[in-house]
């Protein structure tokens, strides 16, 4: 640096610098926090799905034969194993 540097763009620019990488540090955090967070919600809409889908099935098959009932929890089942393995 020469013996003209302005000292205080310099102080500007290093502080300037300090912000921004805590800002990028705190949306970082908060990104994370959003993602785990989804992760979470997403397993509560899981099991109230599931249980939706519990009602309705129950309810739908409330008058079936057993043959027609074991036929339809053999294809959720089958259904189930194959969203597992997309």
């Amino acid at each position: 640096m020469s013996a003209e540097t302005d000292w205080s763009a310099v102080a500007d620019s290093v502080h300037r610098e300090w912000v921004d990488s805590e800002r990028e540090e705190k949306a970082a955090k908060h990104l994370e926090e959003l993602q785990d967070e989804i992760e979470r919600l997403n397993g509560v809409v899981a099991a109230v799905s599931d249980y939706a889908d519990q009602l309705t099935y129950n309810g739908k098959w409330a008058n079936a034969s057993d043959e027609q009932i074991e036929r339809n929890r053999i294809a959720l089942e089958l259904r189930n194993i194959l969203g597992e393995t997309e």
